[in-house]
């Protein structure tokens, strides 16, 4: 009888132990690292991406960008105009600061199975452009104490101001500070430079620089008339011939014209 009991339980055990080793084994294929990453644009509702996905956004604005993983995260890098910061619980904020496709890329991994998944997604930003075409002759105003030095600034003005009407401005802007020039005069000539701006998505005042000078604009809405897209480019000399008369008394010099934006 002892000899028989003894018999079972050798033919038990090894029986048991691959039992344990098949319910282990199942639970290892059971498990799988998986990643779920999604982003918001400025706040605004959170989508999902895939992998190698592109995604389009703007100069200036701000992604949100969350990683759920079952696993571990080493972090987002950025290549191109894009700055990532990184906030805690697998999440990041990401500034588009310039035109251009911006790669965004990182690890998810298990340490148990040395399982991991490369992240790799990218952001196109396109360029902004904006077009002037002054449709008006310039008005001049210019406040000063004497007649004579008025008759003078006058004169100057038509070497000093590159403001006439025909004058074409077409601005590219790829990055947050401005970008490229080209003027386009109301005879024809193409003169090409940059800009910049200290809003390029509200365009408040543009500094054009080109042909070795730089001249500030400041634009604003024609709230006259019902043109739906004009504005006025204005540009205050006062100072610059405050510095070119010094002992005289001049109170303003401005030149503006309306222009048609599109």
């Amino acid at each position: 009888m002892k000899k028989s009991i003894s018999v079972f339980y050798l033919v038990l055990i090894p029986l048991f132990c691959v039992c344990c080793k098949d319910s282990k084994n199942d639970d290892e294929t059971s498990y799988k690292l998986e990643t779920e990453i999604s982003y918001s644009v400025n706040g605004s509702d959170t989508t999902l991406i895939s992998l190698n996905d592109t995604i389009t956004a703007k100069i200036g604005d701000t992604l949100a960008i969350s990683i759920k993983t079952n696993g571990s995260n080493l972090g987002l890098y950025g290549s191109g105009n894009i700055d990532i910061k990184d906030s805690g619980n697998n999440k990041y904020l990401c500034i588009l600061k310039g035109a251009g496709t911006a790669t965004i890329g990182g690890l998810t991994y298990d340490k148990e199975s040395s399982d991991n998944i490369l992240i790799n997604f990218f952001v196109k930003v396109p360029s902004i452009k904006y077009k002037y075409v002054v449709i008006k002759d310039p008005a001049c105003v210019i406040n000063v104490g004497d007649e004579s030095l008025k008759s003078k600034i006058e004169t100057e003005l038509k070497n000093v101001c590159p403001l006439n009407i025909f004058n074409y401005y077409k601005l590219e802007c790829n990055s947050l500070q401005g970008g490229n020039l080209v003027f386009i005069t109301s005879a024809k000539d193409t003169i090409n430079g940059t800009f910049s701006s200290s809003d390029i998505l509200k365009m408040n005042d543009i500094a054009m620089s080109y042909n070795g000078s730089v001249y500030n604009f400041t634009i604003e809405k024609d709230t006259d008339s019902k043109l739906a897209y004009g504005y006025f480019l204005k540009m205050d000399l006062t100072e610059k011939f405050r510095a070119m008369y010094p002992s005289e008394t001049i109170n303003e010099v401005s030149v503006s014209a309306l222009a048609l934006k599109n």
